[in-house]
């Protein structure tokens, strides 16, 4: 068995690792253009840098504070900086630090009026705030915090090339092994139980390893990874989006989105060895396979809430926003069965393939 795992990883070396570098490169290019047009669609006379160091400087000063300091902070800070005279760096900031503000306030607005049944004034609220009072009441106190880091690794996230890779992966692995035959071979050889257990473990840990990386790599690349100081605030503090009985976190939406797409790309990689199995040809597995990534990062497009269980989905970064938005509406008991619902196609898929590979009427 040792033997056949050190033969697996040798074939994973020597044929995949220029293909590797490959996707490698196209990777870090989509990555690189998501973020320059981040910076260039947000920036500019709104943000640019000596705004986004004036706005940095208050979300600094503001960290330990509550709403109602938050506000005695900016109304003095306004008046010491217009004493000198009017500048439109200081206007682009401060306006930008009130908006947030407002966003904290009517989080703040909304709880407290799921707790006491008064005060909330603003017509902008959830439609379900009676029905979800107990959720609305234990929103964590909002905070002024800095989000373009993590909207930033949105953006990043919503550029998935990985149903790519492991396209590449099952055609150099598994497609060309069926269309050879070589299944039959060593069906003969008695050596089958090991050869598909040890190709199942190698081809499963590389796509494990290739996709954490890519994660990590865009939580870096944002500068998420380096603001764990706001990683336990609620997602309503970060992002703007209509209030939705949710009881996510920053680092919740990470940790969500890591588990979900791990678990459809493996599931796009029990479709793949499935459609290479049936069709025992390379080019008819590329012409379907590629084909199934384009259709599905086309729906993805035009059905966001959905993209990232369209399991063969390069996403769309209209797709990833939407889709977020979409998980705001869950509540703890949708979380878990989406996640069962994942759970159960990847252990389906996973038993007919096992099922396929060792069953008596294997040869075709």
């Amino acid at each position: 068995m040792k033997s056949m795992y050190s033969y697996q990883t040798s074939r994973l070396i020597k044929k995949f690792w220029l293909l590797f570098v490959i996707v490698i490169i196209f990777s870090a290019s989509a990555k690189f253009t998501v973020y320059r047009s981040f910076v260039s669609s947000n920036n500019l006379t709104y943000m640019n840098k000596e705004t986004a160091e004036i706005y940095n400087e208050l979300i600094e000063n503001s960290a330990d504070k509550t709403l109602e300091q938050c506000d005695e902070y900016i109304t003095e800070y306004e008046m010491r900086s217009y004493a000198s005279g009017y500048n439109n760096n200081i206007t682009a900031a401060v306006n930008k630090y009130k908006t947030e503000l407002r966003s904290c306030f009517m989080v703040e607005s909304i709880r407290s009026y799921a707790r006491t049944g008064r005060g909330l004034t603003d017509a902008n609220i959830p439609s379900d705030l009676v029905k979800n009072s107990r959720l609305y009441a234990a929103f964590p106190t909002p905070q002024v915090i800095n989000d373009e880091p993590f909207l930033k690794f949105l953006e990043l996230q919503a550029v998935d090339i990985m149903p790519i890779f492991v396209l590449l992966l099952v055609g150099v692995f598994v497609a060309d092994s069926y269309e050879k035959r070589m299944d039959q071979q060593i069906k003969i050889s008695k050596n089958s139980s090991a050869f598909f257990k040890s190709r199942e473990i190698i081809l499963s840990v590389a796509i494990f390893i290739m996709f954490t990386l890519s994660f990590f790599a865009d939580l870096i690349i944002s500068g998420t990874l380096h603001q764990s100081k706001y990683s336990t605030s609620s997602l309503q503090s970060v992002w703007q989006f209509d209030l939705a009985p949710l009881m996510l976190t920053v680092r919740g939406t990470i940790i969500w989105l890591y588990v979900t797409r791990l678990m459809s790309l493996f599931i796009t990689y029990g479709i793949f060895v499935l459609v290479a199995k049936q069709v025992r040809s390379v080019k008819k597995y590329v012409m379907l396979t590629s084909g199934l990534i384009a259709v599905m990062s086309a729906a993805a497009h035009y059905v966001g809430a959905l993209s990232p269980y369209m399991f063969a989905a390069v996403t769309s970064v209209n797709g990833q926003l939407n889709n977020l938005d979409y998980m705001r509406a869950f509540d703890c008991s949708e979380a878990v069965a989406v996640f069962i619902y994942l759970a159960a196609i990847l252990s389906g898929l996973t038993a007919w393939r096992y099922s396929g590979y060792y069953e008596k009427s294997f040869d075709r």
